[in-house]
């Protein structure tokens, strides 16, 4: 596997399963809300769940970002060497012609 689509499949796999993570812990860890009295409540933690999300939303980009910068790195490299190939080859018949000339 190629290190582009490593990259870009583990930034999806953070942003899928950070964001379910995240979801989840806004379930287990509840957010205490003092009503009237001494009744106390537990309510879901949406600021934990969405700053999660978030976080790895951002992580995640990140990776995939990484990603496309090194499949744009791989083919700059694959088109410099058909360049560098194609420029060798006429410089090998320019000197050919030279060396004829100069006969």
């Amino acid at each position: 596997m190629k290190k582009e689509s490593m990259a870009n499949v583990l930034g999806w796999v953070i942003i899928v399963l950070g964001s379910i993570g995240s979801l989840v812990m806004g379930n287990v860890y509840k957010a205490i809300d003092f009503s009237y009295g001494n009744y106390v409540s537990y309510k879901y933690n949406w600021s934990l769940a969405i700053s999660g999300i978030i976080g790895c939303v951002i992580l995640g980009l990140i990776f995939i970002f990484i990603a496309e910068i090194i499949n744009i790195g791989n083919l700059n490299y694959t088109n410099i060497n058909v360049i560098d190939k194609s420029l060798r080859s006429i410089d090998q018949r320019l000197e050919k012609l030279e060396k004829e000339n100069n006969q």
